[in-house]
């Protein structure tokens, strides 16, 4: 007869699951707290080359929106007051 598992209850294994799943043991609270504080995980993020190519397009993409705001803002009030077109809240 298989051993029993602590985990598992014998009635809800299968016969094709390995008895060992290979799983790592819990971590011992004592342990735990005796460990120090490092603080929170750190992830550092950066651009790929592919990503870093995008800048320059992405920056004159940026200006010339700065610079033709006002004519983007005057062709949607145009657009707006047209017949027909319904202006949403």
């Amino acid at each position: 007869m298989p051993s029993q598992s602590p985990m598992i209850p014998q009635e809800w294994k299968h016969e094709s699951w390995p008895e060992d799943p290979g799983f790592p043991p819990a971590p011992n609270p004592a342990e735990l707290l005796a460990s120090p504080w490092v603080g929170p995980p750190r992830v550092e993020y950066e651009l790929t080359a592919l990503g870093r190519s995008l800048r320059e397009p992405l920056t004159a993409l940026g200006r010339w929106a700065e610079e033709h705001i006002s004519e983007v803002l005057d062709a949607r009030d145009a657009y707006d007051e047209r017949p027909g077109t319904r202006v949403l809240p």
